[in-house]
This record gives structure tokens, C-alpha cells and sequence, in this order.
């Protein structure tokens, strides 16, 4: 048996809760109930189990022993991410809060977007905002693989090598990223073609192409 659940889980669990009733009075039914809350919890180390009963306190609303699954849950919730999560995916999720947090902002406060609304290209709009700043999160937090979408080239240029179109555009970005800021630019062709999709507008004025 592991003296860790058995200190930190099965000790207090039965100072504190008495059994369920079926193992009150069968003590090989007992002993088979407290050896399997030993076998599931084992794999967690000390201070997981510490913290996953402390949990299981807190929320457990039975004056009865929770169930082990309910104790491992707990415990998953509590435990240290595993190593596999590794630096790599820790900056993929930073640089996908960066966008999303700058994709919110320049959908909610520019011109340029307040305009798309009410003309009804929005989704459009909104979509290249998304790709836009998931790129330059991704250079910006340090990301290897950085994922790139298409609809970023111009439609001219997209039978060219892929790499070869992603270095074209980190040149358009090169400024912004340097200062570790995330700064979207919306093609004026790009804004004529989603208008023209919906009813034809005419041009939209320069000082709405900025984020």
C-alpha cells in the first residue's frame, strides 16, 4: 500500500467520514474498499494528494466517504501539469491568448470594424484580424512551428513555396513584432473584395485600416 494515500487520503478521509453502510459491518468488504482507493490513487505523488483532499473537503456535501472517483478527480485537477505539456505548448496557448485578447479589442473598439458591422463583412474581418495577430503572437512568444494561414497572401502570390510567401509577409510585420507588439493591417484590396461581396461598397477610407 502507498503511505502517501494512506496519510494524506485514507487516514483523514476516515477520521473524518465514516464508511458507507454495505462496509460497516464486513470488515473483508472494508479492507477490499480501502485497497482499492490505494490502487487508484497511487500514481499521485505527495503533494497532489494533499491538495486533491483538501478538495475533496472542501466540495463533498455526504457525511459518508466520497467515492474514489471523485477523490482522483480531485486530485487530476490539483496535480502539476505533466512534462509532455511542455515550454512549446505553453507558448502556443500564450500566443493564442494574445490574439484572441487583440482580435476582441479590434473587433470591439476600431473604426474600421464598427464599419464592417454595419456593412456586413464583419466575419470576414474578424477572421483576418484572428489569423493576423495569431501570427505575430507566435513570433512574438517564441513559438518553433508557427502555424500560418493562406488567406494572409495575397490571392496573386499564393502559388508561390509557402515558406517563400510566409517570409514575404514577416516583412510586413517585422516592426510591430520587434517591439513585441501585436499590429494588424488590413489590406485595402482585402476590404474591397469582402465589400464588393456583400453589395459593392466603394473604399474605405485609409485611417479605418489600423488595429
Amino acid at each position: 500500500m502507498s503511505e502517501a494515500v494512506e496519510e494524506f487520503v485514507v487516514r483523514p478521509m476516515r477520521a473524518l467520514y465514516p464508511p458507507p453502510q454495505h462496509l460497516r459491518n464486513d470488515d473483508s468488504l472494508l479492507a477490499e474498499a480501502l485497497g482499492t482507493y490505494h490502487r487508484v490513487l497511487a500514481g499521485f505523488d505527495r503533494a497532489t494528494l494533499a491538495k486533491g483532499w483538501d478538495r475533496v473537503v472542501a466540495e463533498h456535501q455526504f457525511w459518508v466517504w466520497p467515492n474514489p472517483g471523485f477523490i482522483v478527480e480531485a486530485c487530476r485537477q490539483c496535480a502539476p501539469p505533466p512534462a509532455a505539456a511542455n515550454e512549446s505548448q505553453m507558448r502556443r496557448q500564450q500566443a493564442l491568448a494574445l490574439a484572441d485578447a487583440y482580435t476582441a479589442r479590434f473587433m470591439k473598439t476600431t473604426h474600421l470594424a464598427k464599419l464592417a458591422q454595419v456593412k456586413g463583412w464583419g466575419p470576414p474581418l474578424a477572421e483576418y484580424v484572428r489569423e493576423a495577430a495569431w501570427v505575430q503572437a507566435q513570433i512574438i512568444v517564441g513559438v518553433k512551428d508557427i502555424g500560418f494561414a493562406t488567406l494572409l497572401i495575397p490571392k496573386e502570390r499564393r502559388f508561390r513555396p509557402a515558406d517563400e510567401c510566409f517570409a514575404a509577409y514577416r516583412e510586413t510585420i517585422a516592426g510591430p513584432v520587434e517591439r513585441g507588439r501585436i499590429r494588424v493591417t488590413v489590406p485595402p484590396a482585402r476590404i474591397r473584395e469582402w465589400a464588393a461581396a456583400v453589395r459593392g461598397d466603394p473604399d474605405i477610407p485609409d485611417q479605418h485600416r489600423r488595429g
